[in-house]
């Protein structure tokens, strides 16, 4: 039998019955009165299980669980063609229940229509572009690689007020010989990774024959290839010798050195090495500041130190390093 009827005189039944007597739906579904899934309004639930609501306020805690296909967000009517703009899907889902293919797989993922995702998966925030799109990706860029030429910002505090903590994002290479690059719309490739290394014992004065390590100029380097280049201002103890600049390092497959000089007294001059890392010369010392520009590059085979040196060329013409500033760049191998 069916349930009573309010709105009947003496509580007569529905003529049609709603639900069993275990309450089970016995008609196709029951829905609000403006119920439209064209319109997307009102609510419906379904004999076979589904349900339908537009404009859901909860309080408290949703819980979704089960070893279902996760949860998906369209924006639209949700069918094949349609893909999500966000889901929450395992490891194993390449697809959502229409049919649509999934970008990414794992984890929470937003997607632009036709263009991007940003993915958080296991920690890590991936940016990358959407496959059927790559013709939109710079010049040497795969689809589905996580270097798209999307932005990134970190904002600086919580807004302009004076007290905002700055930010900093700090970004990871992959390792064995990785290097973070920008692909530019030029064609180019290009590195963007760079320490610098300034003196922090200065002035520091040389008074070996064999090279020193200037204070504060060293740092740990892996088995790969390195770019650098250094500005220095010296002086002579005394207006002879020279100061001779060089690199220690590991071993190396390749390597060279140079160096431009331009001495207080006007004078200038250039140094050198095509198969090793030094040393370069400078011309006679004089006792007023001058400037050194050295630059070179080695392929390391090995993992270890990176140290930028000097030495007097002769035995008590001591070499005064008065500023230095070292950038060390890994860089991708030609």
């Amino acid at each position: 039998m069916g349930f009573p009827n309010p709105a009947v005189p003496g509580g007569q039944p529905f003529p049609n019955e709603v639900v069993g007597g275990n309450g089970a739906l016995l008609i196709a579904q029951v829905q609000s009165p403006n119920f439209s899934l064209s319109g997307q309004t009102g609510w419906a639930i379904l004999q076979n299980g589904d349900a339908y609501f537009y404009q859901i306020t909860s309080t408290g805690s949703v819980i979704i669980s089960g070893s279902g296909q996760g949860w998906y967000v369209y924006n639209g009517t949700p069918g094949f063609g349609n893909p999500p703009v966000a889901y929450a899907v395992p490891d194993t889902a390449t697809e959502d229940p229409f049919g649509n293919a999934l970008p990414r797989t794992g984890g929470v993922v937003s997607q632009a229509p036709g263009s991007a995702f940003i993915q958080m998966l296991n920690a890590t925030l991936l940016i990358g572009s959407i496959a059927p799109y790559a013709s939109a990706l710079p010049a040497g860029l795969t689809a589905g690689t996580t270097a798209t030429g999307q932005t990134v910002a970190i904002g600086s505090g919580e807004g302009p007020e004076a007290d905002a903590v700055p930010s900093q994002m700090t970004l990871g290479d992959s390792g064995a010989g990785g290097t973070l690059t920008v692909a530019s719309s030029d064609g180019s490739t290009y590195d963007t990774q760079r320490l610098t290394l300034d003196g922090t014992a200065l002035p520091q004065t040389i008074n070996s024959t064999g090279a020193t390590t200037i204070t504060g100029c060293s740092a740990s380097v892996a088995a790969r290839k390195y770019k650098f280049h250094a500005r220095v201002i010296f002086q002579g103890g005394s207006a002879a010798g020279t100061a001779n600049f060089s690199v220690s390092g590991p071993s190396f497959s390749s390597a060279w050195i140079s160096g431009l000089f331009i001495m207080s007294n006007g004078t200038s001059g250039m140094g050198a090495q095509t198969l090793d890392l030094g040393p370069v010369d400078s011309p006679a010392l004089t006792l007023a500041n001058s400037v050194a520009d050295i630059v070179g590059e080695a392929v390391f085979t090995a993992a270890g130190t990176f140290a930028f040196q000097c030495a007097e060329g002769s035995a008590g013409d001591t070499v005064i390093i008065e500023q230095v500033t070292v950038d060390l760049m890994p860089v991708t191998a030609a």
